[in-house]
């Protein structure tokens, strides 16, 4: 519970365990994503929400942008790890074409007990942007049943994974 209340940036392991992390990464809130002090190396960030569009109408030029779910695209089998290793079957069109080489690291909840939840069945990833009609942060998930990349929003104790652009 600890966890939900902090208003300062942490990260944890997964379940606490440090062995996940090595394939994983670590899991964020947002409040360390928000940090002037900056996640990323010098000269890289946290994507935008912008970023991830972009990213987007790079990998599907039809992609609707502006949707704060859309389930009606097939690039997330474009950004996802091939196979069953990490992720769970079926890992539907798993491609990795873009060489994101995304991977299932599940995220923590905000809940009574903080508890963990879905590694191996999905991955989150922070955005730098503000859903400023839910004052939640935007974020995208990629799911182990799909080749979707749903564009979402978390509360800002979520635990989520980044993943840094060079600037």
């Amino acid at each position: 519970m600890q966890w939900c209340k902090l208003k300062m940036g942490a990260y944890c392991n997964y379940n606490n365990d440090t062995n996940l992390a090595k394939t994983y990464g670590r899991l964020y809130n947002f409040y360390t994503v928000a940090d002037p002090r900056n996640l990323c190396p010098v000269n890289w960030h946290v994507p935008s929400d912008a970023d991830w569009n972009i990213l987007g109408k790079y990998l599907d030029k039809t992609l609707d942008t502006t949707l704060v779910m859309d389930y009606k695209n097939t690039i997330g089998g474009k950004l996802k790890e091939t196979g069953a290793k990490h992720w769970l079957g079926p890992n539907k069109s798993a491609t990795n074409s873009s060489g994101f080489n995304a991977l299932p690291g599940g995220f923590r909840n905000c809940n009574e007990i903080a508890d963990f939840r879905n590694i191996g069945y999905e991955g989150f990833w922070w955005t730098s942007s503000i859903d400023r009609v839910r004052i939640w942060i935007y974020n995208r998930e990629l799911s182990w049943e799909d080749s979707n990349i749903t564009r979402s929003s978390s509360n800002y104790n979520y635990g989520e994974s980044v993943r840094c652009v060079k600037d």
